[in-house]
């Protein structure tokens, strides 16, 4: 059982948290806390395995450790956008004067080619005709889209419907599966639960603590308050 004297060391041991600094992460996309809750699960495996881990996951881990240490507990640097680069996902980016002068580039070389046959090779649409011609083997899907025409919420109904049509019809391979998926309510539990800054509090506890668990009574009131709404009962169902 920890003593009083043990939970206030603790405590002072925890001074540099604030979750405050959590509370970004509401404004973020499902996609992006995929990624805040990928790079937390990498740097955990990493120290569980540090041994095999390799060089990169090593430095990976440490300055993972270190960023959310001093504060900067989101990537805000890999999606909020700048005067140089529009904000992006690992499956989804705006497309660049290279990319499309490289598009044009292959479009060419089908047309021009004497070995592309022109009633196989024949789409008005760029995605399929590159295929067509076995220029397309990651199956990228090439679109226009009006942000003016529709609001974010019928773009994003448009497009669930849409690319699983142009799966079907593109005949792509299905995706590899992610070791975890889950929706818009479970998105909302991992905010209310505040399970990221608790990820961060518990890999604080693997490399600092000595091996000692936080009490749940220290971690309910520190990521919700005295009054909160979920007790160290709950923090422990977590």
């Amino acid at each position: 059982m920890t003593t009083q004297k043990e939970m206030e060391e603790i405590r002072a041991a925890l001074s540099w948290f604030d979750v405050r600094r959590y509370d970004g992460l509401k404004d973020l996309t499902l996609e992006q806390i995929y990624a805040e809750l990928e790079r937390r699960m990498l740097a955990y495996k990493t120290r569980q395995q540090w041994e095999t881990a390799g060089k990169d996951n090593q430095i990976q881990a440490i300055y993972h450790d270190a960023t959310i240490r001093c504060g900067d507990v989101i990537l805000k640097s890999d999606w909020i956008s700048d005067n140089h680069r529009l904000s992006h996902s690992y499956a989804v980016r705006p497309m660049t004067r290279v990319q499309l002068f490289n598009y044009g580039r292959a479009m060419y070389r089908l047309e021009t080619s004497e070995q592309t046959d022109p009633v196989a090779v024949s789409s008005d649409y760029i995605s399929e005709y590159l295929t067509q011609g076995g220029m397309n083997p990651a199956n990228k899907m090439l679109i226009e889209i009006d942000l003016e025409e529709a609001s974010s919420d019928d773009l994003a109904e448009h497009l669930k419907v849409l690319i699983a049509l142009w799966q079907k019809h593109l005949k792509t391979p299905k995706p590899p599966k992610r070791k975890f998926r889950f929706g818009h309510k479970t998105f909302e539990r991992i905010l209310d639960y505040k399970v990221i800054p608790l990820m961060d509090l518990i890999s604080w506890e693997q490399l600092y603590n000595e091996g000692k668990n936080i009490p749940f009574t220290i971690l309910a009131d520190i990521l919700h308050g005295n009054n909160g709404v979920r007790s160290s009962e709950n923090i422990k169902d977590t």
